[in-house]
């Protein structure tokens, strides 16, 4: 079985933090074959200014998810972003969608 998606992303993050202020849009697929659940997808974070980074993740089975940045415009250019996610609390849902808290993690370096 599997499936696509489309996620909307609001960070919670303090005035001043990276994430403050930054919406990401991503869109991925899965698949659960004979019990291996692999996942991957792309996104797009735009902050309050208009400049966006794009990145890239993938998770296999219940390991923790692994992303990276892939390129940025604006103040975003250069920058070098990786790490790994998880979903820490899965949220009830309505009919067709889906709700979690998910904890991203990593290292940043701006170019």
């Amino acid at each position: 079985m599997g499936g696509s998606y489309l996620v909307t992303c609001m960070p919670d993050a303090a005035e001043g933090a990276f994430f403050n202020g930054v919406v990401v849009q991503c869109t991925g697929s899965w698949t659960l074959v004979t019990g291996n659940y692999e996942e991957h997808g792309m996104c797009e974070a735009t902050d309050q200014s208009g400049d966006k980074y794009f990145g890239v993740y993938t998770k296999s089975g219940q390991s923790d998810g692994v992303w990276r940045v892939t390129g940025g415009t604006g103040k975003y250019e250069g920058m070098q972003h990786s790490g790994a996610f998880n979903m820490a609390i899965q949220k009830p849902s309505i009919p067709g969608q889906g709700g979690g808290v998910f904890h991203w993690w990593g290292n940043y370096k701006m170019g």
